[in-house]
């Protein structure tokens, strides 16, 4: 999970880094807008996407040789953590988008109160 954070934040700081380098200065706005509009669902369905490919399989002639030997199993009972990273990602992470939530729809709502209001 926190991966896929770190591609959507990687992808869209180097997105508007080009904006701010080439087309913050133009004066083509629609184009500006549908570039930030396009970079901001790209940013998001970039960690998503997974390309694959076939390597050539490796010739290996090699002589195979089978030796005979005991292994003992070990069973080492591991600590276990109780602290989890991702889940603290995720409840920062949540809690910055609800805030810049309710800050946008009070915006929103006291807009909506200047329009009735000469």
């Amino acid at each position: 999970m926190f991966s896929i954070i770190l591609k959507i934040i990687l992808c869209s700081s180097l997105l508007i880094t080009v904006y701010y380098l080439f087309l913050e200065k133009e004066k083509m706005y629609r184009f500006n807008r549908f570039f930030l509009l396009f970079s901001l669902a790209f940013s998001y369905l970039v960690p998503f996407i997974s390309i694959t490919t076939e390597l050539p399989k490796p010739i290996d002639h090699s002589k195979l040789v089978f030796e005979e030997s005991t292994q003992q199993a070990l069973n080492l009972s591991l600590k276990q953590e109780n602290f989890n990273w991702a889940t603290v990602i995720w409840i920062v992470y949540g809690s910055i988008t609800l805030a810049f939530l309710i800050k946008a729809l009070i915006s929103m709502f006291q807009l909506k109160g200047l329009k009735g209001k000469k």
